[in-house]
């Protein structure tokens, strides 16, 4: 059979493709993005309605013109929470609710829609930047990388799985193998797929043989894609330190998938994650209610008490208050020799 022209020409990624040895070449690409942004200034002024409605949409498509995309009249897929969402050019999708400016824009570009954009002048990079730029956060984030060779068994991480050889922070693998009859009767492979992790999850990591998912005439083991889908902080946190450092970003994807999934005992993965050293930062401490609660209400209240002893000469509430908070005042400004002045077992 002939071979296959994905050796010498690869399929386009973000970043071309970079040969790991004479039998396996690989290519780092972003292949999903979902994001959200506040109202602007304008559209907040405009009211409820058929004509605001047209009006909203031309506002966000003069706002997302600046950023290369362009608004268009065609429908999209609308999920729950909006009442409208049109397509974009090159890619994508831009949906809101007419009504509800409590709710964020939002933008989705799944792969063919980044592949467009990739195409054209709309870098994704640029993408991720313009988010942030529009005030927004991103809420989805997928990082892939695909592996070209011959012979790539994705049920190898699987085995690696039941030898206790693969290090990952997931608590479960699984295996997907579908398989139809032509009609002859011959079972045909539409591909494996291994799952690392739940889908529920912020961090989730799928292997499977993308070339026999397409429908491109590759066979088993000839293209596979190794796919990390993060979702919420994590994600917004990851796309953040992309941007960081712009030059080195596929460098930065490689290590944020070998630190969720990792092992020797399968080569060809293996050489895929192994890329130069970088620092990941951990993502944000989320703030609780509590945390907020202490923040916006028991903080102002002890304010607004504090003022008011203090208008009649009253001092013990600012008093107990300072030997409450010096020990930790003292420690979280790095004043050395120092221990709290007070303690519980000496009063």
């Amino acid at each position: 059979m002939e071979r296959p022209l994905f050796v010498e020409k690869p399929p386009l990624t973000n970043r071309g493709v970079t040969p790991l040895s004479d039998d396996q070449k690989t290519g780092v690409l972003i292949d999903w993005i979902r994001a959200s942004y506040p109202w602007s200034e304008p559209l907040l002024k405009l009211g409820a309605g058929e004509y605001s409605s047209r009006a909203q949409a031309q506002l966000i498509a003069d706002q997302l013109m600046i950023h290369d995309l362009t608004v268009t009249d065609e429908p999209s897929y609308r999920s729950p929470g909006y009442d409208i969402a049109l397509k974009l050019v090159p890619g994508g999708s831009v949906r809101w609710h007419t009504e509800r400016s409590e709710q964020m824009i939002g933008l989705e570009f799944k792969g063919e829609d980044l592949q467009e954009g990739r195409s054209s002048t709309l870098e994704v990079l640029d993408l991720l930047s313009s988010v942030y730029l529009l005030g927004g956060r991103i809420t989805r984030l997928d990082l892939a990388i695909d592996v070209y060779g011959s012979g790539m068994n994705v049920l190898e991480l699987k085995n690696a799985w039941d030898d206790g050889k693969l290090s990952t922070r997931a608590r479960d693998i699984s295996v997907i193998a579908p398989e139809t009859r032509n009609q002859a009767g011959q079972i045909i492979h539409k591909g494996r797929t291994v799952y690392v992790g739940a889908r529920s999850s912020e961090v989730f990591l799928r292997v499977y043989d993308k070339g026999l998912e397409t429908g491109d005439r590759y066979t088993m083991g000839d293209w596979v894609r190794i796919e990390l889908e993060l979702k919420g902080r994590k994600a917004d946190s990851v796309a953040s330190q992309l941007l960081e450092n712009p030059e080195k970003w596929t460098l930065y994807a490689i290590a944020v998938i070998r630190e969720f999934c990792f092992t020797q005992a399968v080569s060809w993965y293996c050489k895929a994650v192994t890329s130069e050293a970088v620092e990941i930062k951990a993502v944000p401490r989320k703030e609780t209610n509590r945390y907020k609660w202490l923040l916006g209400n028991v903080l102002p209240a002890l304010e607004s008490e504090l003022e008011a002893q203090d208008a009649i000469g009253n001092d013990l509430l600012a008093k107990a208050y300072y030997e409450l908070v010096e020990p930790y005042m003292r420690i979280s400004l790095g004043v050395a020799g120092n221990q709290p002045s007070t303690s519980k077992t000496e009063k």
